[in-house]
């Protein structure tokens, strides 16, 4: 009777011990076993609370590592900047928070994507700071809108360059840069280790807020070239108005299809 009288003393001090442990936060204690059917249903009981609260413990922190991440991409697009600051700031952006090593940044044009902003980034085999639609991973992503991983790159795809030399990067991910169906660009990432789950959840939640910042800088743009634009048209004609006599030209009227419309017509 005394030894199970102690063996039941020893086993709630055990059971004492992993509670006490668990609400201090320690989610990583052994639970251990017990002597009997009875104690063992508690000692599991214990087991499970424990995975459930490191379960829930480990999500808060994805959670408030994933939020971080957002503010900081979100500053980084924060403001009128152009194009080129723009992808600039957002490589460094995803360098520091992913742990890139490599970035690049292509803008659509004229049917083609061309490289306006870089990160660490060195002269690959061949040209390629522009791509045509479907041409290597960065227009194949581009073509099909798709954000997609590539491991186990070939040696000639790009090098990280070092005081310590070169190496080759093991990984690349590609994201394009879409708002309402439309293509922008695409952003190329490079890295020796392997993308998480959490880095493609970051960089999913972030896109929205990359492509709006970059549509709004391509907006600027257009209206400073429209502006650029009008502004030499209005010299351009207050030069003629004031001296006719240089230019050779005097405004008048022919008729087109019955209606009569001003012409520009030289002497």
């Amino acid at each position: 009777i005394i030894w199970f009288a102690r063996m039941i003393a020893r086993t709630i001090e055990n059971v004492i011990g992993v509670a006490g442990q668990i609400a201090q936060g320690n989610l990583d204690v052994e639970v251990g076993r017990a002597g009997s059917e009875e104690f063992q249903r508690l000692f599991n009981a214990l087991d499970v609370m424990r995975d459930r609260l490191k379960h829930q413990h480990q999500e808060s922190q994805s959670r408030q590592k994933r939020q971080n991440q957002l503010a900081k991409l979100n500053e980084a697009l924060r403001g009128e900047k152009g194009v080129q600051q723009l992808g600039e700031n957002i490589l460094r952006c995803l360098a520091e928070e992913m742990g890139t090593l490599v970035g690049a940044f292509y803008l659509m044009e004229n049917n083609a994507l061309v490289m306006k902003a870089s990160h660490a980034y060195s002269v690959r085999k061949g040209d390629r700071s522009r791509f045509a639609l479907g041409e290597s991973l960065v227009g194949q992503a581009a073509l099909e809108q798709q954000q997609f991983v590539v491991r186990d790159l070939p040696a000639d795809y790009a090098s990280i360059s070092s005081g310590l030399g070169e190496s080759v990067p093991t990984e690349v991910l590609v994201v394009p840069v879409v708002l309402n169906g439309k293509l922008l660009g695409v952003i190329e990432l490079l890295s020796f280790r392997s993308f998480t789950e959490e880095d493609l959840e970051f960089i999913h939640r972030g896109g929205d807020g990359m492509a709006i910042a970059l549509n709004s800088a391509l907006s600027r743009l257009q209206l400073a070239e429209a502006f650029e634009q009008t502004q030499r048209q209005a010299e351009a004609l207050a030069e003629v108005q004031q001296h006719p006599e240089v230019t050779g030209i005097e405004l008048v009227r022919l008729p087109v299809a019955g209606a009569p419309l001003p012409w520009l017509v030289a002497k």
